[in-house]
């Protein structure tokens, strides 16, 4: 058996064998240049697609976000309607004298000029705002109250 640095084998050294190497060397510069040029196009693809999908993954969750707050609009208008419609009933019944009067008594026991009144200790509290009487049902006791 042979010593690794004995090496039997030896490469002709004529016009065949260095044409046949100057060959091959050519063709693996080659497939190096094909190489580089298809790894440079795939990066370039890859960044050509990349950069776009990244501002539309932006916008869409700015999409999400602006619709997220439109239904968060939507809500607390919905409310401050509501709320608007329950102040202007409110203002309405406080343009109304009998009304107005019928608090006064309740809350600050005002009276009217020779009446008397009792106060009760056990008695619950009457809050009038609380249910504001309609305006059909005011009409229907003053009708049959004129009779």
């Amino acid at each position: 058996m042979s010593k690794k640095g004995d090496n039997k084998v030896t490469s002709l050294n004529n016009q065949y064998t260095q044409k046949k190497n100057a060959e091959k060397k050519a063709f693996e510069q080659k497939n190096t240049f094909k190489r580089r040029r298809i790894i440079l196009i795939f990066a370039a693809a890859m960044i050509f697609f990349t950069l776009p999908s990244i501002r539309l993954y932006e916008s869409y969750n700015e999409l999400m976000n602006a619709q997220a707050e439109q239904e968060r609009a939507k809500e607390n208008r919905t409310q401050l309607e509501a709320q608007e419609k329950a102040l202007q009933k409110q203002v309405n019944l406080l343009n109304d004298d009998q009304y107005v009067l019928k608090v006064a008594r309740d809350r600050y026991s005002y009276s009217l000029e020779g009446e008397t009144i009792f106060v009760i200790p056990d008695a619950p509290f009457r809050n009038v705002t609380a249910n504001p009487p309609n305006q059909d049902e005011e009409d229907a006791q003053n009708n049959t109250g004129n009779d």
